[in-house]
């Protein structure tokens, strides 16, 4: 009777050593997951961050074009437009003094 009771101690002692290296090897296993995770989380913040710089540049670089474009076109339009009145300044005066006085301009 002793032996099996040494040997269901040996079985016992034999199953508390496996679940502990089982609950070890549990929580060696959880810590490499985490550390996985978090490594995969900074890869892709990382990732999506270059990306969005990226797209940003692509953008400021749009904006600068279209703002360049659009002050080269509204220089040329105050151009014209100073351009044609030094033409027609004295006609542009007539018209002006006409529909002030009602009369004629006398250039």
């Amino acid at each position: 009777m002793e032996a099996i009771v040494a040997r269901l101690k040996e079985i016992d002692a034999a199953a508390v050593s496996i679940l502990d290296h089982t609950a070890e090897e549990k929580h060696k296993m959880q810590e490499q997951m985490q550390k996985k995770t978090l490594e995969f989380d900074q890869s892709l913040s990382e990732k999506t961050e270059e990306k969005i710089n990226a797209q940003k540049a692509q953008m400021d670089a749009r904006i600068e074009a279209q703002l360049q474009k659009l002050t080269a076109d509204t220089e040329a339009q105050i151009l014209s437009v100073k351009t044609s009145y030094q033409q027609n300044q004295d006609k542009i005066a007539g018209e002006i003094f006409e529909k002030v006085t009602g009369h004629q301009w006398q250039a």
